[in-house]
């Protein structure tokens, strides 16, 4: 790659990152003009509600995006790095299964921890995990659940 193309690349690319931080600030549930955006953003004249949305809200949100992408970004360029591989993922570490190891530890011992929201936590995991379990289980025409491998065969024909 020659050293005028990847200059264009960077330049391209952070011109789209700025562009989609902006757009990030202005779309939501509130439409709020690119004018008010810039004007909240520079401490100019724009509505207070505005201003707090755009300064208290949408601002946090969009910053904690753009540093979550580059530290994953980065992480995933260290570990193609360690292992001279382009096509590394976090399987390789056992990141996901360590990930998953987490979350079941929490689950488990939130009510220990004192986490008030422990029982909304829990009924969002067992939806998941009955979501799951309904794939692979499925209602026929009768009403009786089966598996998928195996054959329906009506009771009555």
């Amino acid at each position: 790659m020659t050293a005028r193309r990847t200059t264009f690349l960077f330049t391209a690319l952070g011109l789209l990152t700025a562009a989609l931080f902006i757009a990030d600030l202005a779309v939501g549930s509130v439409a709020v003009p690119l004018g008010d955006v810039w004007a909240a953003l520079t401490g100019g004249s724009c509505d207070p509600a505005t201003s707090d949305i755009i300064l208290k809200i949408r601002l946090l949100k969009a910053v904690t995006a753009l540093f979550a992408g580059a530290a994953l970004a980065a992480g995933g360029l260290e570990m193609q790095t360690l292992f001279r591989n382009p096509l590394a993922g976090p399987y390789v570490l056992g990141v996901s299964s360590g990930a998953g190891l987490g979350v079941a530890l929490f689950l488990l011992g939130a009510p220990l921890l004192g986490v008030s929201a422990h029982s909304f936590v829990q009924s969002l995991s067992t939806n998941v995990y009955s979501g799951r379990a309904s794939s692979v289980l499925r209602a026929g025409s009768s009403g009786r659940l089966r598996t998928m491998n195996a054959p329906y065969r009506p009771l009555c024909s």
